[in-house]
């Protein structure tokens, strides 16, 4: 059974949630901010089905719940973050805020965040900026779950990274995607509903190719961007790595097996995540409006292209995310099966009942 459940109604409860696991309140609702756009967007992998995990973490003692994210180093456009090991969403709110005001002052703001953890979708953060007619960049490294190519054993996290570019009129350029061939989340949902995964995204404890989502629980892990050597993953190692530099190299933090997984490896550890937010202000290149004119230009004309498959028009990145957004938003985000169970399960612990009543 699916019960579609009103977005605003849904934030409010994962904030008050993780307020009873001693979160502090804006950053409780920083967090539930960020699951509930991956939900509304369709990206189900990275919403509320988390939640599970960062109360674990939280009961444990493994996240932090006092103290703030702080700026240990500052010069000119760049900036160095400490998270304190609190919830990933809050700190990387709190360094894309500072790489804006530094994109806003110097026309590119670079933020390095070390000592932090799992933070959700990416293009979130990218699209503060956009919000304000900026690029905005984020990416994060994660605990070991890749192997680079030519590697039989993992060593890299799924690494995403987004880029988001501001339009004249929406929805933006959104680019969001892990260094991976697929995003751990979506291995976790097909194992949850018994679903096999397609041969190229992940392979089993001896490295064979497999189609079982619950072979990376059970040891296996997953291949980069491209999956097999003919066919490129040499270039999803690269980009992998350029996001490990970027998030973890950069702010003085852990590489590979030193960062912890949400899911896999952290148990009651810091996860030492670290992550990049970076801004830069298209008016310090010339008239700001003409670029948004130009960028919704050029995804105008992508859209004019003739489809290979006539039932299926040409979208531009973000854009089915975009469309997904606005009937969700309208029409409720659909929830089922195990994740509103362990839902229900979490409001009746708390005595807070989940609100999976009629939508609205």
């Amino acid at each position: 059974m699916t019960t579609l459940v009103d977005p605003e109604r849904l934030g409010n409860w994962v904030a008050a949630v993780l307020q009873r696991h001693g979160v502090q309140a804006s950053h409780a609702q920083s967090t539930a901010r960020v699951l509930v756009a991956a939900d509304v967007q369709g990206i189900d992998s990275h919403g509320i089905a988390r939640l599970p995990a960062y109360l674990g973490r939280l009961g444990s003692g493994a996240t932090a719940t006092e103290g703030q994210p702080c700026v240990v180093a500052s010069s000119g456009a760049t900036a160095l973050v400490d998270g304190g090991n609190l919830m990933g969403h809050p700190v990387a709110e709190f360094a894309m805020a500072e790489a804006i005001a530094r994109a806003r002052s110097c026309g590119v703001g670079w933020v390095a965040v070390r000592n932090s953890n799992h933070f959700g979708i990416a293009g979130f953060y990218a699209r503060l900026a956009t919000d304000l007619g900026l690029i905005g960049l984020a990416g994060t490294n994660a605990g070991p779950r890749v192997a680079p190519a030519g590697a039989n054993e993992p060593f890299l996290g799924t690494n995403p990274f987004a880029v988001a570019v501001p339009t004249s009129s929406p929805p933006a350029m959104v680019v969001d995607m892990a260094t991976s061939a697929v995003a751990t989340g979506k291995l976790e949902l097909a194992a949850r509903d018994g679903k096999p995964i397609p041969e190229g995204w992940g392979v089993d404890r001896d490295g064979h190719a497999t189609t079982d989502a619950a072979a990376l629980a059970s040891g296996g892990w997953l291949l980069p961007l491209g999956s097999f050597r003919q066919l490129s993953s040499h270039k999803g190692f690269a980009l992998g790595l350029l996001v490990e530099v970027f998030s973890g190299l950069l702010g003085g933090g852990p590489y590979g097996p030193g960062v912890q997984n949400l899911v896999f490896t952290a148990g009651d550890r810091p996860a030492r995540v670290g992550h990049f937010l970076a801004a830069i202000d298209p008016a310090r290149f010339g008239d700001a409006h003409s670029f948004t004119d130009a960028v919704s230009s050029l995804l105008a004309d992508l859209h004019g292209l003739t489809p290979s498959d006539p039932e299926t028009p040409v979208m531009t990145p973000g854009e089915p995310e975009w469309r997904c957004e606005l009937e969700r938003r309208r029409d409720g985000i659909p929830l089922g099966g195990e994740v509103l169970n362990s839902l229900t399960r979490i409001g009746e612990e708390l005595a807070l009942e989940f609100p999976s009543s009629a939508f609205g």
